[in-house]
């Protein structure tokens, strides 16, 4: 970009010079704009920072659809479907401006304002075809030009002061209606409801002390529906998050609408103890099985065998909830041996001689 350039017509070129001079600028910032947005001013407010700020907003467009409906209702819509970064903490800035008087919004739609003018103290006025929006800003193709000529910045701030004093002031009924609307709960929060709604999960009654925090709470409820629709679920989730307290939960729901008798484990060594405490906090009646007896001759492993073998006999008298833990181990446990299927034979071999 040519510094002694003083005009433009590119896109995105009105936020370059804008951003500088509103930087410059040490005491009062003046916009006109035909219309303003949240994002819009996300865009700009590092730069309004400890300097008083007053907006003069007319109408992008004189149609009569658009002129039915009031400068208020204009911004909160954009507000609500908009989809730019940082909007909460954009409107947190706003409604901290207009609290201590930094910030003053007018509406002169009545007198066909129409201009686009950005004036940084007395010092310069960028005058473009830029509204106060992200899409004017950055998006679409824009012109302007700075003037720096002390005269005529003057007369500009003198006529922009008597369109200001003489529009409607919307700056407390702004205020009242952002703060409403950081009131609001949280988009994480509104799905996390949802989702319980849906649901309709209701905690059973239990003496286990380890409650499911939020996210444990949406892994809940989408396994009982699979395991409702499907008859299974998986869960995947990072190590950490607590997959163990999520399937006792599971558990605990099945228990009471009596859908389950028992439990049945089949997970690595290194998590029995673990596993075998959570249960008897819960009150859980189970079975744990580890994983590497359906694999391999170890110590013990006929017996185990037999005893799942046992319940397998019994399985339709009573119901049985199997949980599978580090399930991919299932999946990889014959790569290595896949060339002479070496530990399939002897899996085969052992559930043989216990058969005779």
């Amino acid at each position: 970009m040519n510094k002694k350039r003083l005009s433009w017509f590119a896109s995105g070129k009105s936020f370059q010079y804008i951003s500088e001079w509103l930087e410059k600028a040490e005491n009062k910032i003046r916009i006109a704009t035909g219309f303003f947005t949240i994002k819009g001013w996300n865009l700009i407010r590092r730069y309004t920072k400890g300097k008083q700020t007053f907006l003069l907003v007319g109408l992008d467009d004189p149609g009569a659809e658009r002129a039915r409906v009031a400068l208020i209702q204009e911004i909160m819509r954009d507000l609500r479907t908009g989809l730019d970064k940082d909007r909460r903490k954009a409107v947190i800035d706003l409604v901290e401006k207009m609290q201590s008087r930094q910030f003053e919004i007018v509406d002169a739609r009545a007198t066909d304002h129409h201009n686009k003018l950005y004036i940084c103290d007395e010092k310069a006025a960028v005058q473009t075809s830029s509204n106060l929006t992200g899409k004017g800003l950055l998006e679409q193709v824009e012109g302007g030009n700075i003037i720096t000529n002390k005269i005529e910045i003057a007369a500009l701030v003198r006529e922009f002061d008597d369109y200001f004093n003489n529009a409607q002031d919307l700056t407390q009924e702004l205020l009242d209606i952002l703060l409403k609307w950081l009131d609001f709960d949280t988009p994480w929060d509104i799905y996390l409801k949802t989702m319980l709604t849906f649901e309709n999960v209701q905690p059973p009654k239990t003496r286990y002390t380890k409650k499911p925090v939020s996210y444990q709470i949406d892994m809940i409820a989408q396994t009982l529906r699979q395991m409702r629709d499907f008859n299974g679920s998986m869960i995947v989730a990072s190590t950490g998050l607590g997959k163990t307290v999520v399937a006792i939960h599971v558990a605990l729901h099945l228990k009471a609408e009596d859908l389950i008798d028992n439990v049945m484990i089949i997970a690595p060594k290194a998590v029995e103890s673990n596993w075998r405490k959570e249960m008897r906090e819960a009150a859980l009646p189970y079975e744990f099985f580890v994983q590497k007896i359906f694999d391999k001759e170890i110590k013990d492993a006929r017996h185990k065998i037999k005893e799942f073998l046992d319940i397998l006999e019994e399985v339709e008298q009573q119901r049985w909830l199997l949980i599978i833990d580090e399930s991919h181990e299932f999946r990889n446990r014959f790569k290595k041996d896949l060339s002479n299927r070496k530990k399939i034979l002897l899996n085969e071999e052992l559930l043989l001689d216990l058969e005779n």
